[in-house]
């Protein structure tokens, strides 16, 4: 796994984006993938990035692991990564701290290049080590909060390749995706209901399910499925009840019928699959308004109506 790591940061170095590219979870070296062994390759490839200086925009990937990952390799390979940030970031000391907490009760010894095995509690502490007057062990200040700031350019989407995809809610209704997105502005969160990790897919649906409940929102509130086939209408409306969505002509669990490959493409998604469903995935947040005109935002703002709402109307106003 070492080797292979190596191979694919140093080809991906020479290319768009640089090594970093080689941690999007689409890319074809995780095709076909376990879930396993995805994450094992993954956990090499961060712990890599601690030789690769020139690696750009590592951070955000780096934090995003902090945040969310239930891999002891992944954390240990995102600890080694975050040293060369965290002397001088006092969010990803927090983040690392959280981890740590976080994988105590299933942390488990890993190998990551020649040498010693550690767990990642241990990696973790080797990180927060190298700053001389760290905080206190553990986690007593708020976590980092997202903002504006977090969100990436705005971009159109391919109105023709969005035509060719039909959906199908969780009440087994028939729809056109183009259509909900015309009709009013929409917050459109990707999610699959196999998925293991409860701070990923099942916290969006049920941050999703606290704004459905709300009152007064003119925007479409939108989760589409990553793995159609298996989610049935049936099985959408389960998830969905289960994490209190609330269901409704603006309030929607969809999954893709026909045009799913145009889907992902026209928003850039980051998912790959092994040989039965998902292995790997980001967590994926779209605002998207009248005009297509769309931005990924952090998904930690679905916990916040008015920046949503101010990510909503910024996409707008660049329309």
């Amino acid at each position: 796994m070492l080797a292979d790591a190596e191979r694919i940061l140093r080809r991906a170095a020479g290319g768009p984006g640089g090594a970093v590219a080689a941690l999007r979870h689409d890319a074809p070296h995780f095709r076909g993938l376990s879930s396993g062994d995805a994450e094992q390759l993954r956990g090499h490839l961060l712990a890599g990035m601690e030789r690769h200086p020139e690696a750009r925009d590592l951070r955000p990937h780096i934090a995003e692991e902090l945040r969310t990952s239930l891999s002891p390799v992944v954390l240990a390979g995102a600890a080694r990564a975050a040293r060369r940030f965290v002397p001088a970031d006092h969010d990803l000391r927090g983040l690392l701290r959280v981890a740590a907490e976080r994988i105590r009760i299933r942390d488990e010894r890993v190998t990551l290049g020649v040498g010693e095995t550690r767990t990642a509690g241990e990696e973790i502490e080797a990180t927060l080590a190298l700053v001389t007057d760290p905080p206190p062990r553990c986690c007593g200040g708020p976590l980092p909060r997202p903002g504006l700031d977090s969100a990436h350019a705005a971009f159109d989407l391919d109105e023709r390749a969005l035509l060719r995809a039909r959906v199908e809610d969780q009440s087994g209704r028939p729809l056109e995706l183009i259509s909900l997105l015309r009709a009013r502005r929409s917050v459109i969160a990707f999610f699959y209901t196999r998925c293991m990790n409860p701070s990923k897919c099942s916290l969006a649906i049920t941050r999703l399910g606290a704004i459905s409940r709300g009152a007064g929102k003119d925007w479409n509130l939108l989760a589409i499925s990553y793995d159609g086939v298996f989610d049935t209408p049936a099985q959408l409306s389960a998830y969905g009840i289960e994490r209190g969505f609330r269901f409704g002509e603006r309030s929607r669990l969809l999954r893709c019928r026909a045009g799913w490959c145009e889907v992902r493409r026209a928003f850039d998604l980051r998912v790959g699959y092994g040989r039965a469903t998902v292995n790997e995935h980001a967590r994926e947040v779209f605002v998207v308004g009248r005009a297509l005109r769309a931005m990924a935002v952090d998904a930690d703002l679905l916990a916040s109506c008015g920046a949503l709402e101010r990510a909503l109307r910024k996409v707008e106003e660049e329309a």
